[in-house]
């Protein structure tokens, strides 16, 4: 029986199983930053992919998480209409711990026990071929195709949000509909 870090780790590979995911696992040295991450699985030998930076914002006493290619800046002020606030902040170390249980370098959005965090994920992503990220394991990489990862997205309880930056800056929102919807 394989031994899981955390219940979002074993989460995640129990979602893979239940939707008949095929996927690649490298296992590294402990990696902290998504750069790290994406050089890690570029020197293995991954192609056609990206990985992501999860950053966990808290706006007017809610979180939101939000899911980005990892070479990517966003300012969270972009959000500030869709989280009815302007005063976004990003999580602290401790909320991480309190609110998904993980900690930094851990996060990932896929199989959260907290199933009323919001994501919102970046529409590049599924511009490549394959998606690669750490399953709550920072000694962990796994690469599904991006279909495969709508189809999560589509079977997870947490509501997921695509979004995109349009040309005048604007935040553009497309609401993922739920299989079964």
């Amino acid at each position: 029986m394989e031994e899981f870090s955390n219940k979002t780790e074993e989460n995640i590979y129990n979602l893979l199983k239940k939707l008949k995911i095929d996927y690649e696992e490298i296992v590294h040295d402990e990696v902290i930053s998504s750069e790290d991450s994406f050089n890690i699985r570029k020197n293995a030998g991954w192609q056609d992919f990206t990985s992501a930076k999860n950053i966990l914002f808290h706006a007017k006493g809610k979180f939101y998480l939000v899911v980005l290619n990892y070479d990517k800046v966003i300012k969270a002020r972009i959000f500030k209409k869709e989280f009815g606030t302007k005063n976004i902040r990003f999580a602290t170390k401790e909320e991480l711990k309190e609110i998904l249980n993980l900690s930094s370098g851990e996060v990932v959005s896929l199989g959260l026990e907290n199933p009323s965090i919001p994501i919102y994920v970046d529409k590049d992503i599924f511009n490549f071929k394959f998606f690669a990220f750490t399953p709550a394991n920072k000694r962990k990489s796994l690469k599904i195709s991006t279909n495969d990862l709508l189809r999560i997205y589509e079977n997870i309880r947490n509501p997921v949000t695509v979004f995109y930056i349009d040309s005048n800056g604007s935040l553009i929102l497309e609401e993922l509909k739920k299989e079964g919807e």
